[in-house]
């Protein structure tokens, strides 16, 4: 039963991820990859919620399954970060590869952050 709630979990994660990804469309390749890092962002900031919401609950095994390994899973795209970072070291565009490693590495550890607190209180 665990693998179907993980399974379900993910599909709604992959189906948001589509959906973000949709609203973000810009054709330049040198574009900066804001769909990428708001999923990012959004799925730090989730499991910043659950992780602290969950933490002292022993219960709610299904909902970490389905929302933080699922959902998180499927909506989260640390691939496609590495692919958007290798496609500007490999075309030379050093800053923008700098640029996205801080902003995605800062801003996600920052979002599970404020997940956390928020869950805490």
């Amino acid at each position: 039963m665990n693998y179907v709630i993980v399974f379900i979990g993910g599909g709604l994660g992959s189906v948001a991820r589509y959906a973000v990804g949709q609203l973000f469309k810009i054709k330049d390749a040198a574009a900066f990859p804001y769909a990428t890092l708001t999923v990012n962002m959004a799925s730090s900031f989730i499991l910043g919620l659950l992780a602290s919401l969950l933490i002292q609950r022993t219960s709610s095994s299904n909902l970490w399954l389905l929302a933080a390994i699922g959902f998180c899973g499927g909506f989260s795209t640390f691939s496609a970060f590495t692919l958007e970072l290798f496609n500007y070291l490999k075309n030379g565009m050093y800053g923008m590869a700098m640029l996205n490693i801080g902003v995605s590495v800062g801003g996600c550890l920052l979002a599970l952050w404020i997940g956390f607190m928020i869950g805490k209180n």
